[in-house]
């Protein structure tokens, strides 16, 4: 996965939506972001990725009664055998083409439960979640996704993520909120992330029967068994057994609509421990094709990434013309085709209307700075002018 989506998506995505995100970091002309925002972005990278590898894992439920497979018989299928059509008797989990989005399909929704139950050595119960929703449109891209995590140890925290074409927002955990560009290029698609098992599944699935329905779609169902973890992979570690698994391909088109894990494995993700207990795991496709609202979230300003401009970025103004604007708590950069001293203007005369003082301005060698103070609080702006683009790169710092 581009390292600059490895948020997510799994996410998307995601907490565990690789569910859980896409961490992105700007490239191409975008300007540099000093350190803090590298850690900020970085942290959010660091979610995305613990959410990715959640989606391997198997999950956790028992008691179910187990239908008859479809083709009868024990005999299990030779590795690699298989069509992989929707219907066959049975399925190669390894290949790739099992999880490709459906064709046909401009809009979805998406949805994810991850659980975790174990017994600490004091005898204490341990337990972990991860619950996320989302929504996907083709055209025009546009990507959400709202993750909710908790423990025994660490309150509930919510992570939640949009891409709306050319601009990526992040709302949560420490790093409250911030803004970035992206290209279409940097963008993996979620609905193969979120599926994208990282190697874990491997081998046939056999088709089992009766055929069902699942939100509102016809599907074969097939079962994901313990001889289906891929032992040479290291996320497969994290689980041990699988007591109930299940593939449910739509008829109509064979796209995957349910996937549901239970079993043993090992809590690494949500905390630092090879506890082993009861784990769960269910993602859902639902909504084909229906309309979905995608905006960005209230508080990540209104600056625009392409060449809107204009607005305000992490609670400060935006010139009009402004691009790549890069925006979290305390910290705001972009790019601007104005000069140096048009942008000095401006911010003279918008920020002192906000409320700030100019407390102090240095110009040297055709570079500029502005230091403003509000409420015990002070705004550092740096103007630079950028030789290889030939715009001007702005830089506000928030102490």
């Amino acid at each position: 996965m581009n390292h600059k989506t490895r948020w997510l998506f799994t996410v998307l995505i995601v907490l565990g939506l690789t569910a859980l995100a896409c961490a992105t970091l700007t490239g191409g002309d975008t300007p540099s972001l000093p350190e803090a925002a590298t850690i900020a972005v970085e942290t959010g990278e660091q979610v995305a990725t613990q959410i990715a590898e959640i989606t391997p894992e198997p999950i956790a439920t028992s008691g179910q009664t187990e239908p008859t497979p479809a083709g009868g018989g024990d005999t299990e299928p030779e590795q690699g055998a298989g069509s992989n059509e929707a219907g066959a008797d049975s399925i190669n989990l390894a290949d790739p083409s099992l999880y490709l989005q459906p064709t046909g399909v401009n809009t979805y929704r998406t949805s994810l439960v991850y659980s975790f139950s174990g017994q600490a050595a004091d005898g204490s119960t341990v337990t972990s979640s991860i619950t996320g929703e989302g929504a996907y449109s083709v055209d025009p891209y546009q990507v959400r996704f709202s993750f909710q995590t908790s423990d025994s140890a660490v309150p509930g925290e919510t992570l939640e993520i949009v891409q709306i074409e050319n601009m990526m927002y992040m709302v949560g955990g420490e790093f409250g909120c911030f803004s970035l560009p992206v290209t279409e290029e940097e963008v993996d698609n979620p609905y193969q992330e979120l599926l994208d098992t990282g190697g874990t599944l491997t081998g046939q699935a056999q088709r089992i029967q009766p055929d069902e329905t699942i939100n509102d779609i016809p599907v074969y169902v097939y079962e994901i068994t313990t001889a289906n973890l891929d032992v040479s992979d290291p996320t497969t570690q994290q689980i041990e057994v699988i007591t109930f698994g299940r593939l449910y391909l739509a008829k109509d088109g064979g796209y995957v609509v349910r996937v549901v894990l239970d079993g043993r494995g090992k809590n690494t993700v949500l905390e630092e421990s090879d506890l082993v207990g009861d784990v769960h795991y269910e993602l859902n496709y639902f909504g084909h094709n229906q309309p979905v609202d995608i905006a960005p979230p209230a508080d990540c300003g209104t600056a625009g990434g392409g060449d809107e401009g204009g607005g305000t970025a992490g609670g400060f103004p935006v010139p009009e013309g402004a691009a790549d604007v890069v925006s979290m708590p305390g910290l705001v950069s972009f790019g601007t085709p104005q000069t140096v001293d048009e942008v000095a203007a401006y911010y003279k005369t918008e920020m002192v209307n906000q409320g700030w003082t100019l407390s102090d301005e240095t110009s040297f060698a055709g570079l500029a700075t502005l230091t403003f103070t509000k409420d015990g609080k002070t705004a550092n702006i740096t103007i630079t002018p950028d030789q290889a683009s030939g715009n001007t790169l702005v830089l506000i710092v928030e102490g």
